[in-house]
């Protein structure tokens, strides 16, 4: 059954009020009740992550690292503490990042 994660509009900008246009198709995943992660491939190359932290409040889209990438992202949540991202890059090989609760995003 498919149900709608929310009914507000997901945010279009960065923090830093960047608009984040994608291509390709969305990764989701979720580490519990009501917390949701999705990343994006965006039409400037760059992998996105848009967060959701409670029942009501998605965060901005923030650039996770600085490298290009070359594919829709793949994402699995390992443990609710961990995120592991999966791509290609700009030399067609499958690259990942990830992140561990408390620290930022590795380079890939």
């Amino acid at each position: 059954m498919w149900r709608h994660v929310s009914s507000d509009p997901l945010p279009t900008t960065t923090d830093t009020g960047t608009d984040v246009k994608i291509q390709g198709v969305p990764a989701v995943t979720t580490i519990g009740p009501n917390v949701y992660s999705v990343f994006a491939w965006g039409l400037d190359n760059q992998l996105y992550h848009l967060a959701k932290n409670s029942p009501t409040t998605w965060l901005k889209w923030s650039k996770v690292t600085n490298g290009k990438i070359a594919s829709s992202p793949s994402v699995v949540a390992v443990s609710k503490n961990r995120l592991d991202v999966f791509f290609k890059d700009s030399k067609g090989q499958v690259a990942s990042t990830h992140w561990a609760s408390g620290e930022n995003w590795s380079e890939w």
